[in-house]
């Protein structure tokens, strides 16, 4: 399979020789030794790049056409103050490149962010309002909503691979 890597490299050496082999200055580039020498030069590019076209097409999607997808969406879960969900993705991979999106919303539906990740209110003896999530690995998460939230009834869940 063709790496993204290996085709940037595949290419840039393909640039580097093609800019070594460029006639020299001193060359008159309408004589006939000339154009034969460029028209060979471009001949052999075009199969190159027919090559390169055929590697990409080969690597499929991975390579051309692959960008962040969504590898898991926990959907809306209904909650209730101080309760928490485990939630089993199974996404696996690199954590590294996950990119997690955690919303919330309130009993009218609303969607926001109040309290994202845990607030208190007026202090801590007053009690903590909002949601978060923690303990994410590459199979599992959980979702925790405030002892003391009246804001986020419903959660939601997504994790973003590239």
């Amino acid at each position: 399979m063709f790496r993204p890597m290996t085709l940037a490299i595949t290419i840039l050496t393909t640039a580097i020789a093609v800019n070594a082999s460029v006639l020299p200055i001193h060359s008159d580039p309408a004589s006939p030794d000339a154009i034969s020498a460029l028209q060979q030069q471009v001949a052999g590019l075009q199969d190159r790049l027919a090559e390169l076209e055929n590697a990409v097409a080969a690597a499929g999607p991975g390579l051309a056409a692959r960008g962040p997808s969504v590898a898991y969406d926990s959907g809306w879960i209904v909650t209730r103050k101080g309760e928490e969900q485990e939630l089993l993705h199974g996404v696996g991979g690199d954590r590294d490149r996950y990119i997690v999106l955690f919303d919330t919303r309130n009993a009218d539906g609303a969607q926001h962010h109040i309290g994202y990740g845990g607030r208190a209110i007026d202090g801590i003896l007053s009690g903590f309002q909002g949601a978060y999530y923690f303990e994410l690995d590459g199979e599992r998460v959980v979702l925790r909503r405030a002892t003391d939230d009246n804001n986020c009834r419903e959660l939601r869940l997504r994790i973003i691979t590239y």
